[in-house]
């Protein structure tokens, strides 16, 4: 028996082997030079009904050509994403060992949450830069696939096809490719039914080899009429005549369509075998591949190998499927016939059998064909104790949620009131399905079995609390989220892997319930972070680095935020072959973010569309992640100018919402995202509409941005009806939120707050007052280059920037950038406007033999305020030794003798202040 091991799989090797060619066989001269001929194209389509030859006539053609060829069998079990595109890359290594190592890995690390189309790409990249020669991979039964993502990864691969690779496809059904615009461009071949067809001369040929005698014209020609050319039903014919003392008389009853034919023609087949063959095929009938341990196993005999050899040599439907003969299968037709006759003849038998093909697949390793057997026999007892041992694997681990859900469906009720386990594992399988609104009534069952005191229980009560709170995430629910994980993260442990992993991104969403990123919320992001990174695991290590770096945001630390995300990036690259992780669509949004605030509005823009395709590809639906990018991307595009864009992604984000019933706040925050687009459209009229029915005060953080968009309609609306009696209530409620954020250290929160403050008392005739504010605004963004906060709201905030003046040189030239911004209808081009911080520090930069790097310039920010390498070290969380480097580096680079120098050379070109 043959297997191939890899770290995490076990695959067969003869589904990576082509069918062994069998000794009668008609040769088809004209279909081999149409393959030849394909060759010159992309893809080779083999589309025919089943039985028609493709399988056989693809293995002699390929024993004749001069090309190298890897072969993949494919069987229902491989319409998953990630077992066929492991099966896919391990047909290709074993024919070129060197290829996919990269690709593969990509999958052996986190199957559930990794883009096919990347793994795709790796692959093509690695074939494309190889010395390999013209090969050809041929996918067989390729009709078996229905899974849409296998697909769009397919037909990616064939749409950037390597130049030495060549596609075969055989498939009883079209595989769902655009395949008129393949046929026009000349890349596609197809092979069909009429292409397939035995002609009168081929019958004959095979007819005659199989019979052993000379055939009258006229039952070839009935035979030729009848079947049509169908090898399937030619070869039923020439079986059932090979011992028919009458071939006359056989014509007789050969009619009907070809289902009826094979029917009757299995019948006189099977019931002229011995018993014991009988015995053999209906006991073995169940079986995708047969090898002899596996069929003595559910025979009970010893005597495996000896048949099978036998019926391959008597061609009685059975194929071997290597050279070695210890596997083969039976034709899919005959086997669906023995096993209606087993069903029929010995129910009971039926369920014995698939239970020990199940025991015997569990003991090789193969948990996907364990399952599938028991499932098959609807043996309950089996089935449950396989779900409860390997169920939750399955779904983590190979993505099978739904294929957990189909098996759990086929369990009679009182399981689920005796299996606790169960509850959890249907629980689990509805998240990972993207079907949360399903998982709470199993958790509830599974609430009311858990005995609280048992601690056999403490593994199933950590899976519970980890399932609530990744329902809670998928709803919004951000302080039952974080409650239910802290809870599982206290009985769990990292060896439930990603499961766990998912657990920590809940709890670490804590501080977003409240708002509260003061020291001590920034301390415990650091001390997790600092936790993770000494361990082994690099994805909960990235989402402490997004976790923090969010925290950062919200602190108003913008550089400091930027470089923790250049550590993720840093981490993300050090595992280039890895899938993507959690983590990576925060750290894509959260970079968006930043970019957008700095306006650099084109590469903002390309963070936020990858990071919302990434989490929108992923099993866990983070909805607040979601509607998060969806408001910044918007807010993007309003700043572009490019509002039917800005509408486009809140719908988006309105057709997210739609699915199911998510937290209030998130239905709040789409609605006043809806009312900030009317508003900067100039769309007045609708903004005041909403702004008139959301009347609540100073709300949960999560609802703070909704409150602040409602506060600036209003102030627009006074603006424009000199209507100023609610700008003093106003002002209050602003004063009333801007202690909270400073209470909490929401410093981004506190600048907005300043901003609008400013903009009401000069609406109330307070200028002196609203100059002092403003400036006081422009003070606190000034260090952290932000532009949008300003620009946002328009030619308001710049007639009160034009009225500021600012003694120090850069501040003023930064006024005059966030002037431009503000001005409607104007490209915010940075390079055309005076230079801020973030510009002075590139042009300087720039003209440096060696240029610092972004981290050596947060250090040269730092060394200028007086702080030790120890306390540079703490806040920007690396080592001394890493300080040290980085200080050396810069004075090096500034040719400047010491600490004290680079300071002062750095503040002659605004570097720091």
């Amino acid at each position: 028996m043959e297997m191939v091991y890899t770290a995490q799989n076990v695959f067969l090797a003869t589904k990576m082997q082509a069918p062994r060619q069998r000794s009668l066989y008609v040769q088809r001269p004209a279909l081999y030079v149409q393959l030849q001929r394909a060759l010159e194209g992309d893809l080779t389509l083999i589309s025919a009904p089943a039985g028609s030859g493709k399988t056989a006539l693809l293995a002699h053609w390929l024993s004749k050509s001069v090309y190298p060829f890897a072969w993949l069998s494919l069987e229902p079990e491989d319409d998953e994403p990630a077992r066929f595109l492991s099966y896919f890359i391990a047909a290709l290594q074993a024919r070129y060992p060197q290829i996919g190592v990269s690709s593969q890995a990509l999958l052996l690390q986190s199957p559930q949450s990794v883009r096919f189309e990347h793994v795709m790409a790796v692959l093509s990249n690695e074939i494309t830069v190889s010395n390999l020669p013209h090969f050809i991979m041929v996918c067989d039964d390729y009709h078996l696939i229905t899974s849409e993502a296998i697909h769009t990864a397919m037909y990616f691969l064939l749409e950037h096809l390597p130049p030495q690779m060549h596609l075969i496809f055989a498939t009883r059904s079209d595989p769902p490719f655009p395949l008129t615009r393949l046929r026009a461009q000349g890349r596609l071949t197809e092979l069909r039914m009429a292409d397939l067809r035995l002609k009168k001369a081929d019958i004959q040929t095979f007819l005659e080899q199989v019979t052993e005698r000379e055939l009258d014209t006229d039952i070839l020609e009935t035979i030729e009429e009848r079947t049509e050319g169908w090898v399937a039903g030619v070869q039923f014919a020439a079986l059932s005549l090979r011992n028919h003392p009458l071939p006359q008389t056989f014509l007789h009853s050969f009619h009907g369509n070809h289902r009826f034919i094979l029917d009757y023609l299995s019948e006189e087949v099977f019931v002229r075998q011995t018993p014991a063959v009988q015995t053999f095929l209906l006991s073995t009938s169940l079986l995708e591949r047969l090898t002899a341990p596996l069929c003595n196993e559910l025979t009970g005999q010893a005597n495996g190998q000896e048949i099978l050899e036998a019926l391959e040599k008597a061609n009685l439907f059975v194929m071997p499927l290597d050279d070695a003969r210890q596997w083969y299968r039976y034709h899919q037709l005959f086997a669906e016939f023995l096993q209606a006759r087993l069903r029929q003849s010995d129910p009971e038998q039926f369920i014995v059998l698939h239970r020990r093909a199940s025991r015997w697949y569990e003991q090789q390793g193969l948990l996907l064909e364990a399952l599938q057997h028991a499932a098959s026999a609807r043996d309950s007892e089996v089935l449950v104790a396989l779900l409860e041992t390997y169920g939750s694997q399955c779904i983590l681990e190979q993505d099978l949620s739904q294929k957990v859900l189909d098996w759990l469906q086929l369990l009679p009720e009182r399981f689920y009131r005796e299996h606790i386990h169960l509850c959890v594992l249907k629980a689990m399988a509805f998240i990972y399905s993207r079907r949360p609104t399903e998982a709470p009534p199993w958790l509830q069952r599974a609430d009311s079995l858990v005995i609280l005191d048992n601690d056999t229980h403490r593994l199933v009560r950590g899976r519970l609390a980890a399932c609530y709170a990744l329902v809670h995430l998928a709803n919004g629910e951000i302080e039952q989220c974080a409650d239910s994980a802290h809870r599982a993260i206290a009985l769990l442990s990292e060896d439930e892997g990603l499961l766990y992993v998912h657990v920590m991104q809940c709890a670490l969403h804590a501080y977003l319930a409240t708002g509260d990123v003061t020291q001590e919320t920034e301390r415990l992001a650091v001390t997790a972070l600092r936790a993770s990174r000494t361990s082994n695991n690099h994805v909960l290590y990235l989402l402490s680095l997004t976790n923090l770096a969010r925290i950062q945001i919200l602190r108003g630390r913008l550089h400091q935020a930027r470089a923790t995300y250049h550590e993720a990036e840093h981490l993300l690259s050090l595992y280039p072959e890895q899938p993507v992780p959690p983590g990576k669509a925060e750290y894509a949004i959260g970079t968006g973010h930043i970019l957008r605030e700095w306006n650099e509005l084109a590469e903002a823009e390309a963070f936020l569309q990858t990071g919302l395709e990434i989490q929108n590809n992923t099993p866990l639906l983070n909805v607040e992640l979601m509607s998060h990018g969806h408001m910044i991307l918007s807010r993007l595009y309003q700043a572009k100018g490019a509002y039917e864009q800005a509408r486009g992604a809140i719908e988006s984000l309105n057709l997210l919402l739609e699915r199911q019933q998510f937290a209030p706040y998130l239905y709040a925050r789409a609605a006043a995202a809806q009312a900030d687009l009317a508003l900067m459209n100039k769309d007045l009229a609708t903004a005041v509409s909403w702004a008139e029915t959301e009347k609540s005060e100073i709300q949960p953080f999560l609802s703070e941005q909704a409150l602040l968009i409602r506060i600036r309609i209003l102030i627009e609306q006074m603006r424009q009806s000199e209507e100023t009696a609610q700008a003093e209530e106003l002002h209050s409620l602003l004063q009333r939120m801007q202690e909270d954020a400073e209470a909490k250290a929401r410093q981004a929160s506190v600048l907005e707050i300043i901003i609008l403050r400013a903009l009401i008392l000069d609406l109330m005739g307070r200028t002196s007052e609203a100059g002092i504010i403003i400036e006081q605004a422009v003070k606190l963004a000034e260090p952290e280059g932000y532009i949008r906060i300003f620009a946002d709201k328009g030619e308001a905030v710049e007639a009160l920037l034009a009225r500021i003046q600012l003694d120090y040189p850069r501040r003023q030239a930064y006024v005059q950038q966030l002037r431009a911004a503000c001005r409607p209808h104007e490209k915010a081009d940075t390079q055309a406007v005076p230079p801020t911080l973030q510009n002075s520090r590139r042009t300087f930069v720039q003209t440096l033999v060696e240029p610092l790097s972004e981290r050596e310039l947060e250090v040269l920010q730092l060394i200028a305020t007086g702080a030790s390498n120890y306390e540079i070290a703490q806040q920007l969380i690396i080592a001394v030794a890493t300080v040290k480097r980085h200080v050396t580096n810069i004075i090096t680079k500034l040719n400047v003798n010491n600490r004290t120098q680079a300071v002062a050379e750095a503040r002659k070109y605004g570097l720091v202040e």
